[in-house]
């Protein structure tokens, strides 16, 4: 294969775990409930073209997958110059694999993550105006820029993943720069995951010192990225069960008791507007981290055996997401108001008026969560990093050898730790993980990569959009990205 290709597509993993949950419930039920919640948010055709938001229904025929659709009139033309390096003769890529619904969960699987355990806070810091219009602007801003990352890569059947999109946009140039960011991201992700583990067991055992429990956490956590990513990858249904499950029991929490703080039938005090407003910057990075999915929504894409279903797919799991969202994000600012934590897991441990064995028994499962996914998360970083270190010119041969390669894994377990006990709170490595990470892969690349693979047929007022969408994503993600940074007595005063 190509040396371009991207080492850290997980798609063929996904499909994989995927089929464990294809009849996990009806397939009228997923419809009807599907349909219920597709209508939540309209179709953007006049801004990207009908073509890729009504796509057929893909019931004529065996199914079609994108290798297979028309090509662009660039690919019809044998004098156009290729995309991507031309591979191997002897390449063959893996047959998609996903029906719709699993595609639907995978992608809602892939949106909902640790940052959910922050939203109550975020809103806390903007109120409920502010706060619920940047939950949706967000929502259909990375909705949006998901339906031009497929455009872009129809351009190309060869293109699998975003870096591959990169590749074709800007050359090596816009290769390294997604690895250096994908690589960044999945660190801050590790970072959270290993800092909620700490987080939640202290909440559990308050006696026990939190920088000592990160120590005990990475330690446990290490041989997971030893193994098998297939292995792993069966274990990725926790992550979902363990959000839904604290979804269900904060209002259940909420609707059990009338003592307020904790009470959703007798809410505390709440704001409309910021009463923070030197603290709102943070926020942005809270709110957008949910949305951060579009590195691997390219694989969910390609495995997809229907691809041309794919833009319901991404309005079915952003409509099922944003609704979780609004929940837990309402439901939690409405129960504690402002005295809400940073992640609400405290303040459902430290209420004595809930049900304490339901209570933790949810909060194992917060636990379970980095147990689950600390492997997966790290495994591109390690697969991206140990190639580079490889090939560059103090070249540390790490693949060359198993002891090799899991004596690096485990040194950049322990970085990971060190940053996370450097780093004083899960709120600041959320806010930086949505402001510099989510900003920049989910929304600033795909615009860019649009502007630049389609510049000769875009219109003014498509362009204009894109470019204006780019000036505000800029400006969100370096403001947001700075105040992660700054003291806390300053940004909270």
């Amino acid at each position: 294969m190509s040396s371009y290709k991207s080492t850290y597509t997980i798609r063929s993993t996904r499909s994989r775990a995927s089929r464990v949950f294809d009849g996990a419930l009806s397939t009228s039920h997923k419809s009807s409930t599907l349909q219920l919640l597709a209508t939540a948010f309209p179709d953007p055709e006049d801004i990207v073209g009908e073509q890729y938001l009504r796509p057929s229904e893909c019931t004529m025929g065996p199914p079609t997958t994108s290798r297979e659709a028309p090509e662009p009139s660039q690919a019809k033309n044998p004098e156009t110059k290729p995309l991507l390096p031309i591979q191997d003769e002897g390449e063959v890529f893996d047959e998609p694999t996903s029906t719709f619904p699993q595609s639907v969960f995978n992608a809602v699987n892939v949106l909902m993550g640790l940052g959910i355990l922050s939203l109550p806070y975020g809103f806390k810091i903007t109120g409920w105006v502010l706060g619920l219009f940047m939950l949706l602007v967000f929502c259909l801003l990375t909705r949006y820029t998901a339906i031009l990352l497929r455009k872009c890569l129809d351009l190309d059947p060869s293109m699998i993943s975003l870096s591959d999109v990169g590749y074709a946009a800007f050359g090596n140039k816009g290769r390294v720069i997604m690895a250096v960011l994908l690589v960044t991201e999945l660190l801050a992700a590790s970072v959270a995951l290993l800092m909620v583990f700490a987080d939640s067991l202290q909440a559990l055992y308050p006696a026990l010192d939190l920088n000592m429990l990160k120590i005990v956490g990475v330690i446990f956590l290490i041989p997971s990225t030893w193994v098998p990513l297939g292995i792993l990858a069966y274990t990725s249904i926790i992550g979902i069960i363990s959000t839904i499950a604290l979804v269900i029991v904060v209002i259940i929490n909420g609707l059990s008791t009338t003592v307020s703080p904790g009470s959703l039938l007798n809410p505390a005090p709440t704001n409309l507007w910021p009463t923070m407003p030197m603290s709102i910057p943070i926020s942005f990075g809270l709110l957008m981290a949910g949305f951060a999915g579009h590195a691997v929504l390219a694989s969910i894409y390609r495995d997809m055996k229907c691809p041309e279903r794919f833009p319901a797919v991404l309005r079915y799991s952003y409509t099922i997401t944003t609704v979780i969202y609004i929940v837990m994000a309402g439901g939690g600012y409405l129960m504690f108001g402002s005295s809400v934590h940073h992640e609400i897991i405290v303040n459902l441990v430290n209420n004595p008026n809930y049900n304490q064995f339901l209570t933790r028994l949810v909060v194992w499962t917060v636990v379970l969560n980095p147990i689950s996914k600390f492997g997966l998360t790290l495994n591109p970083a390690n697969l991206i990093l140990e190639v580079f270190f490889s090939n560059a010119p103090f070249n540390l041969n790490i693949r060359a050898s198993k002891v090799r390669r899991i004596v690096f894994r485990t040194m950049l377990c322990l970085f990971v730790c060190l940053v996370a006990i450097l780093i004083p709170g899960f709120h600041r490595v959320m806010a930086l993980l949505g402001s510099f990470s989510c900003f920049t892969i989910s929304a600033l690349l795909p615009l860019a990569c649009h502007l630049q693979l389609f510049k000769e047929q875009l219109g003014r007022k498509q362009k204009f959009l894109d470019w204006t969408l780019i000036i505000i994503s800029t400006i969100l993600a370096v403001v947001g990205t700075v105040w992660t940074f700054l003291p806390t007595e300053w940004i909270e005063s």
